[in-house]
């Protein structure tokens, strides 16, 4: 009774919002719509998704502050340095993005844009040569990282905008990750029924011709005896799973405690790092015992769950209008870049 008493004042937990509770329920019933069907589904998903929104906003307040986005932080930002080959890389980036595009078109009075770089990251072996003060190394092994595959996501006139669009991504991950556990639920009740009906129909074959053998020589087959007692415990086996799965009819029930329980357990599912490397000019990797130039680069990574899961490396990104190159002027902007 508490709760229906806290919903129906509106009052929510510190740290989610009012119109942000109602956005990410509609969210996660757009992608789990049978969901709406149960009975109390918002009210009953309401806590768990409150506790998530929360969590999710204290992950993303830790965040780095953006990068500045620009051929010109190339040589003064050494994570734009890590990210990109050259200058010239970031307008290619940056005028061939949907987004990016999109965005400009569509908010002409925001100057600046706020989004996410995402990127492959790749660690690569090879054998350089190294200075290492004033000796001079060679054949020495390095660790190379690699970052390609460049996408900015979630363009938002503001660093609060952005920073709220990346907690309704991660909401909607949160959903995937609980209609994902419906399906196995499902396919693995789907399998238990396969499997009771193929053993049930062993089971009355062997029967048959166990007992026709036994009518016709008046012997009992110890051999034949132990099969079906160990078929027989199988078979109570599975049953026994196909009870604790529950009737058909409480599917659904079960597939709302499902999705509530992923969203309780939000920071458990979802995984972002902070990775720091010192990093030489060219982005190999060098040790703390080395007295190689270098630089302290720090940036995250997100596992994206999946059958195969897939690691990003990304940062939050700052970038103008008009360093934005227009697709008629990219050619010389790239060329005088090169130059």
């Amino acid at each position: 009774m508490r709760f229906f008493n806290w919903w129906g004042r509106r009052e929510l937990p510190e740290g989610a919002q009012r119109h942000d509770l109602d956005e990410a329920l509609e969210r996660v019933i757009r992608v789990v719509p049978r969901l709406r069907a149960a009975s109390g589904c918002r009210a009953r998903l309401a806590p768990a998704l409150a506790t998530a929104l929360a969590d999710l906003e204290a992950l993303v307040a830790s965040l780095p502050d953006p990068a500045e986005l620009d051929a010109a932080s190339w040589s003064t930002d050494p994570r734009i340095r890590a990210f990109f080959a050259s200058p010239a890389d970031i307008l290619l980036v940056l005028s061939r993005s949907p987004d990016v595009r999109d965005f400009l078109a569509g908010t002409t009075e925001a100057s600046d844009g706020y989004a996410v770089l995402a990127m492959t990251m790749e660690e690569r072996r090879r054998f350089g040569v190294v200075q290492d003060g004033e000796a001079t190394l060679g054949d020495v092994a390095q660790t190379v990282m690699s970052f390609s595959d460049h996408r900015i996501r979630a363009c938002s006139p503001t660093l609060a905008a952005l920073k709220r669009a990346i907690v309704m991504q991660l909401v909607d991950q949160l959903a995937l990750e609980g209609l994902d556990r419906m399906l196995a639920g499902d396919e693995r009740r789907q399998a238990l029924n396969l499997e009771h009906g193929l053993l049930a129909a062993r089971l009355r074959l062997l029967q048959r011709q166990g007992t026709g053998l036994r009518s016709l020589l008046g012997d009992e087959n110890p051999r034949g005896a132990t099969g079906l007692a160990v078929l027989q415990q199988e078979i109570e086996a599975n049953a026994s799973e196909l009870q604790a799965l529950g009737p058909r009819s409480a599917a659904l029930e079960g597939q709302l405690q499902t999705m509530a329980e992923v969203l309780r357990n939000a920071v458990s599912l979802v995984r972002v790092s902070t990775l720091a490397l010192r990093l030489n000019q060219m982005n190999a990797v060098v040790p703390p015992y080395s007295a190689q130039p270098c630089e302290l680069v720090e940036f995250q990574r997100a596992r994206i769950p999946g059958r195969p899961p897939v690691v990003r490396a990304f940062a939050l990104v700052r970038f103008c209008r008009r360093e934005v190159p227009q697709p008629e002027t990219l050619l010389d902007e790239v060329a005088r870049w090169l130059a």
